[in-house]
C-alpha cells in the first residue's frame, strides 16, 4: 500500500488518548520503581518509589538523593517516550522533605532539586499544601496531624449528605439506607484516595 501521512496524533481527547496515556504511565511506574529505592514504611520489607493514580504521581524516598534519582529517572523517560515533563509551580509539581532534630519535624534547606535539564523543581515548606487526587495536603508528618484538615472536610461532607437525604420526604427505611450508603461510600471513596481517613 501508499505510504499513509499522519497529520494528527493523539491529543488530549482522542478515543485512544486514555489507553495510551495509561500505557506510557505504566511502563514509567514499572522503570522507576525498579531504578529507584523509593519510601521504607516502618513496619513493612518491601520500599514504595511510585504512588500513581490515571495521571496523579507521588514519587517517594527516604532521603533527597534518591528523591533527586526518581526525578532524574522520570524526566529521561519522559524524553524516551516522546513526553515532555511541565514544571507548573508548586501547586502541579514540587518536593518536600523533612527530618527529625530534638524530637521536632524540620524542612530540609539548603538542597535545590533539578531535572537533568537545569530546571528547578520547586520546594513546599512550612505550611504550603499541595494537591494530591484533588485533594489539598500538607508536607511532613505535623505531629500525626497533616491530614486533620482533610478528615474533618470528610466529616462535614458525610454529615451534610446525610443530612440532605434525611429531608427527602418520601423515602422508605430501606431506599434512606442505600441512599446514606452509598453517599457516604462516594464521599469516602473520593477523599480516601489520598488519605488515611
Amino acid at each position: 500500500t501508499e505510504a499513509i501521512e499522519i497529520l494528527k496524533g493523539l491529543g488530549q481527547g482522542d478515543l485512544a488518548s486514555p489507553a495510551r496515556a495509561k500505557l506510557i504511565l505504566g511502563v514509567m511506574q514499572r522503570a522507576v520503581d525498579k531504578l529507584c529505592d523509593g519510601y521504607k514504611f516502618s513496619g513493612e520489607k518491601r520500599r514504595v518509589p511510585t504512588l500513581i493514580y490515571c495521571d496523579d504521581g507521588c514519587l517517594l524516598a527516604n532521603d533527597v538523593h534518591a528523591l533527586q534519582m526518581a526525578f532524574d529517572c522520570v524526566w529521561v523517560l519522559a524524553k524516551v517516550l516522546g513526553l515532555r515533563l511541565q514544571i507548573k509551580g508548586k501547586r502541579k509539581t514540587a518536593w518536600s522533605a523533612t527530618y527529625w532534630e530534638n524530637g521536632k519535624e524540620v524542612d530540609v534547606s539548603g538542597y535545590e532539586m533539578r531535572l537533568p535539564n537545569g530546571e528547578l523543581v520547586p520546594q513546599l515548606v512550612g505550611d504550603e499544601t499541595y494537591t494530591y487526587l484533588g485533594t489539598e495536603l500538607s508536607t511532613g508528618w505535623n505531629n500525626g496531624k497533616s491530614q486533620d484538615r482533610l478528615r474533618q472536610k470528610a466529616v462535614r461532607k458525610c454529615r451534610q449528605i446525610i443530612g440532605l437525604i434525611g429531608r427527602i420526604p418520601c423515602l422508605t427505611h430501606e431506599q434512606m439506607a442505600k441512599a446514606i450508603s452509598l453517599g457516604l461510600g462516594g464521599i469516602i471513596g473520593y477523599y480516601g484516595r489520598s488519605t488515611v481517613i
